[in-house]
């Protein structure tokens, strides 16, 4: 058999590498064990000197390694490390290998208010979802989530919610007539609880068709239970995302028999068979819904029941637990200062004559109660953080950020910046009501751009309905007057919060 010269050349070459190697087995574990040590010296040598971000700020450890930042995350406590970190290192720091944290207001600007090319798509941050269809909340596709959210738009548009308020109201007075059996008690109640309650009721109704009947029974449902049993989940799936273990553990954690795991695998099925269920109802029920809505707009097989489960309990998640943590915040704040507790009471019963006259509209012209919500979302946001993106390749507040970066803006850090905010820890709804007073181009409670958030409106109406009508009915009381929501709150994506305990005395007339 002829070889060429050209083959001889290799295979010396071959040969000449071969010789490089160890021979023995003692050999090779000296070799492997050097190449171990040298791999991640030259990785931390690569990251802190000619990696594309080596020039913004930030701790060394964060810029080797993801620990850094799993760590904060893990804690509970990382809205608080974040704006630490920001202070210490400015308004960009960068916060793990290929990560960047802004704190400005151009920052949301750049990063959330662009279209077409220039978009700063949303990351794998979103991926975990255990549905095979995509959903609204996680769709980084621009096209397909323009066509999700068209769908679902029909749910939220003027009309829509005009006929949802009847719902809302029956909810709200449920929730009134449980706080009327046991609001009076020595112990209280703790809003926390009776909020989640609420918020889940009316949202499971609109999205599923069906409600869970927490609010009426006094205590969480399994599907509640299981989502805000189980929140430091999220921190730990986005630790296992960070080391690109996410679809591979997915597989393995169906499959695990702790119960929670079970839990979480039956929650997911319970979906499936409510989306199930909505979509077998008879198009002549008389009962309105998102579904309806986009129904009724957009068509009858436009959906799969996989599609329904997946978006809806995105949905449910995202227009519950952050409407009622605003709900359990703004409670917190007003009777932690009875002088804006008295003010915005006084504005309540001064407006209203009746219970039946407070409709979401009618509590839209109260300025100093909108006042109090601004201030309660801009000390405790819903979410603390600016969803995370990546650069297409471009500039966020007048630095170059490469393509394929992950950028975000902490809104914990830059409510609090005394830039925007004159005394910025002090909850001053008065802020608000002078247009000259702060800087309140920060502030973006519910995002900016293509993706606003779609259930804002929805949350107005019932942030006005149950505060207006509670305070409207009662003088309230906080019992553990010694809580911190501030300091004591963990955040894993949602909050933890603690029991803020209140006692409801019906009103003097």
């Amino acid at each position: 058999m002829m070889i060429s010269m050209e083959d001889g050349h290799v295979a010396s070459t071959i040969a000449g590498l071969a010789s490089l190697l160890p021979g023995s087995f003692k050999d090779w574990a000296i070799f492997l064990t050097l190449l171990g040590i040298a791999l991640p010296c030259l990785w931390a040598v690569y990251s802190l000197t000619l990696h594309p971000l080596a020039k913004f700020p930030g701790p060394k450890w964060a810029a080797i390694s993801q620990v850094f930042y799993c760590r904060m995350s893990m804690s509970g406590k990382i809205h608080l490390q974040l704006e630490e970190l920001h202070r210490q290192y400015g308004d960009v720091v960068r916060i793990a290998p290929n990560e960047l944290s802004f704190a400005t207001a151009s920052a949301w600007k750049d990063i959330y208010n662009t279209t077409g090319s220039g978009t700063f798509i949303k990351s794998t941050f979103y991926k975990v979802a255990n549905f095979e269809a995509s959903d609204i909340i996680g769709e980084s596709d621009i096209n397909e989530h323009a066509r999700m959210r068209r769908l679902w738009a029909f749910g939220f548009s003027a009309k829509a919610l005009i006929a949802h308020e009847e719902l809302e109201q029956r909810y709200v007075d449920l929730l009134i007539n449980q706080i009327q059996k046991f609001g009076s008690s020595p112990q209280g109640m703790n809003v926390v609880d009776w909020f989640n309650y609420l918020t889940f009721d009316i949202i499971g109704e609109l999205v599923f068709g069906e409600s869970f009947g927490a609010t009426e029974k006094g205590t969480s449902a399994f599907w509640i239970s299981v989502i805000l049993g189980n929140m430091q989940a999220g921190a730990i799936i986005d630790v296992l995302r960070r080391f690109g273990m996410v679809l591979g553990f997915k597989k393995v954690f169906e499959l695990l028999p702790f119960e929670k795991i079970k839990d979480m695998n039956r929650h997911t099925q319970v979906t499936r068979e409510m989306a199930a269920r909505r979509l077998a109802r008879p198009k002549d029920d008389s009962r309105t819904d998102f579904l309806s809505a986009m129904l009724e707009n957009a068509g009858q097989g436009v959906i799969s029941t996989e599609e329904v489960a997946a978006q809806g309990q995105n949905l449910v998640i995202a227009g519950s637990e952050t409407t009622a943590t605003t709900l359990s915040a703004a409670t917190y704040f007003i009777l932690k200062h009875p002088e804006v507790y008295a003010k915005m009471r006084d504005e309540i019963r001064s407006r209203f004559k009746d219970y039946s006259e407070i409709t979401s509209s009618s509590v839209g012209q109260l300025p100093y109660f909108h006042a109090v919500l601004n201030e309660t979302m801009r000390l405790y946001p819903p979410v603390p953080f600016g969803p995370p993106r990546i650069s297409p390749g471009a500039y966020v507040d007048g630095h170059y950020v490469p393509k394929k970066t992950e950028v975000s803006v902490h809104a914990w850090t830059t409510n609090r910046d005394a830039r925007y905010f004159s005394d910025p820890t002090k909850f001053d709804p008065e802020r608000w009501l002078d247009p000259n007073m702060d800087d309140k181009s920060a502030f973006f409670p519910f995002l900016l751009g293509p993706r606003v958030c779609l259930g804002r409106n929805l949350a107005f109406i019932e942030l006005r309905l149950v505060l207006a009508k509670v305070h409207f009915m009662f003088d309230c009381e906080l019992i553990n007057k010694d809580v911190d929501l501030e300091r004591e709150s963990l955040n894993y994506i949602l909050w933890q919060k603690p029991d803020i305990n209140v006692r409801f005395v019906p009103r003097q007339t």
